[in-house]
């Protein structure tokens, strides 16, 4: 709901803020104070088109800021818009803060809870929250998900379960759809010389790349490119260790250190140095039988080196040609692969998935029909509902309509698109609901609908403007009624000239202006209830304001606090 409404150089506002409460919040005052301009700064905050004529004189700039608490439902709704938006937008309590500020330069600056937004964001935003209408703005009372919305709220749980079922039908379908056409994509694209395509395969096939070891082959090249080097080395070291040619070797020069430490240690009980050399002994050991090992088991076998280096070659051909590793390699022969299968098994293939699609078509079709027949027997129920308030309303020679058109395009909601379609007037065609001129008669109209749909629509706050224009008497109290049963679920703001209507308010807001220099400035009063008295008594006599009128003012307001109480604890 719209807790606050500040409003800062708007018209002949200066500064005012609002504190708006739930249930009916009623605006009242005399003609030029400031409604319209009230409606206005609410109409900006839905992403309405600014006027820079509206700015004040004290600024170049105007600004109007709106604070709203979520429901649960509400900020799920909400957080999903943020998300198919791509806002990084935070709700953090419950709260969203929407911001416009107009500048007499034309620039005009929307703000989600502090984030810059444009104004087709901030409109796509509000629609879920706050709904005005008005001469002008009517048409946001419907601006949703289209009236197909409206018609299956009205529907039982059997068709939601149709619904959801043609929700996923429809997923089924468009990605069949995507399938088959890359699948002819592919087909019509790609070298269909199989051989080739088999040659390069058998090739590639050649080189066991799921097996091959990169770095085993290039160790085993390497080995083979240094064998004369590694086989000289060897020989030396065997010679160098234990060599019968040599006078001097390793080993004879271990035994003659071996020799003298046993003597140092004999001559000398402190030293101890047998046990370590020893270590370094057997160590010296190791590694000779090592070479000794490796030595022998050296062997050049150059057929093997030879497929070896052939392979290596063609890896690193391959690599450069199409600029990939072996990873590369091993994909771009599945996809040769892939590429042959649908060669060879290309018309089976087209075959089953136009088969597939084929037959979710047809299940899809099936539904849709049931779904559209549900949909046109739900139409005519709510048609009698609406022309029954319309008749309420005093729009007695109203004729409402709910056109179904089925234009066999396949939605995630089925084939139909819905209008709603209504003639005020005897002998006028039918048109579609948003071009009714009268502003006062469009709110009459919306208000019945609101009155039909109070318990499914979802939409936090109603804003009605001239809503009365054009009506009394008996008509002005139905209104009223009307109000208050659709305020049970929702928050309305209403401008309202009639007592009929402003005695059923829980909030009043009195509007009057005040001249300040030469300056002529709103304001706005939230009554107590003389104050509420008051002005009641002003919609009943005018400026002849005595104790009739305040007597009946009282009258009227117990008596509407007797209906409310009644009218919304009626089960609906």
């Amino acid at each position: 709901m719209l807790s606050e409404l500040y409003i800062r150089n708007l018209a002949i506002v200066d500064e005012i803020k609002i504190s708006f409460t739930e249930g009916l919040n009623i605006l009242t005052g005399e003609t030029g104070t400031g409604k319209s301009i009230i409606i206005g700064a609410i109409s900006l905050l839905c992403g309405g088109r600014a006027n820079t004529s509206s700015i004040g004189k004290r600024s170049d700039t105007a600004y109007v800021e709106g604070v709203f608490f979520l429901s649960e439902y509400d900020e799920t709704i909400i957080k999903n818009k943020f998300e198919l938006l791509e806002l990084d937008i935070e709700i953090e309590d419950n709260m969203l803060v929407i911001s416009r500020t107009v500048s007499k330069n034309g620039r005009s600056v929307s703000k989600i809870n502090n984030r810059t937004v444009n104004n087709s964001i901030l409109s796509e935003i509000m629609i879920n929250i706050l709904n005005v209408c008005g001469q002008h703005d009517s048409y946001t009372l419907f601006n949703r998900t289209d009236f197909v919305e409206v018609l299956d709220s009205f529907c039982d749980d059997e068709f939601r379960k149709k619904l959801r079922e043609i929700e996923v039908l429809y997923g089924k379908i468009k990605k069949t759809s995507t399938d088959l056409k890359k699948l002819k994509n592919r087909v019509n694209n790609f070298d269909e010389n199989i051989e080739e395509i088999k040659a390069e395969i058998e090739e590639l096939n050649s080189l066991d790349l799921e097996t091959l070891d990169e770095e085993f082959i290039e160790n085993e090249l390497d080995k083979y490119n240094n064998s004369q080097a590694i086989l000289g080395c060897c020989g030396n070291l065997i010679e160098l260790f234990d060599g019968e040619t040599s006078e001097v070797n390793a080993f004879s020069i271990l035994n003659e250190i071996n020799r003298n430490i046993a003597l140092l240690e004999e001559n000398d009980k402190t030293v101890k140095l047998s046990e370590d050399f020893e270590n370094l002994s057997f160590g010296l050991k190791e590694i000779y039988a090592k070479i000794q090992d490796y030595y022998s088991n050296i062997y050049i076998d150059e057929e093997s080196l030879m497929i070896l280096q052939e392979k290596f070659n063609l890896l690193n051909d391959l690599k450069r040609k199409l600029k990939t590793d072996k990873n590369g390699l091993i994909k771009y022969k599945n996809s040769l692969e892939e590429d042959i299968y649908l060669l060879e098994h290309s018309k089976d293939l087209l075959l089953e998935e136009n088969n597939k699609l084929k037959n979710l078509s047809e299940e899809y079709k099936k539904l849709a029909n049931e779904i559209s027949n549900s949909r046109k027997e739900v139409a005519r129920r709510i048609e009698k509902l609406i022309e029954k308030e319309l008749l309420d309303l005093d729009l007695k020679n109203s004729i409402f309509k709910i056109d179904i058109k089925t234009n066999n395009k396949i939605t995630n909601i089925g084939f139909d698109e819905v209008t709603f379609l209504i003639s005020t007037n005897k002998g006028e065609e039918l048109q579609e609901i948003y071009k009714i001129a009268s502003g006062g008669e469009l709110s009459r109209i919306m208000l019945g609908f609101k009155k039909v749909l109070s318990d499914r629509d979802k939409i936090a706050t109603l804003v009605f403007d001239e809503i009365d224009t054009g009506i009394s008497g008996v008509t002005a109290q139905i209104v009223g009624e009307k109000l208050a049963e659709i305020s049970k679920n929702h928050q309305l703001l209403v401008i309202s000239h009639l007592p009929q209507i402003s005695v059923l308010s829980d909030t009043h807001f009195i509007i009057s202006k005040e001249t300040v220099g030469d300056i002529t400035l709103s304001k706005v009063v939230c009554a107590n209830y003389d104050e509420k008295v008051m002005e009641i008594s002003r919609l009943i006599g005018g400026a002849n304001i005595n104790d009739t009128t305040i007597r009946q003012s009282k009258e009227m307001i117990e008596i509407a606090n007797e209906k409310k109480e009644r009218l919304r604890c009626t089960e609906k």
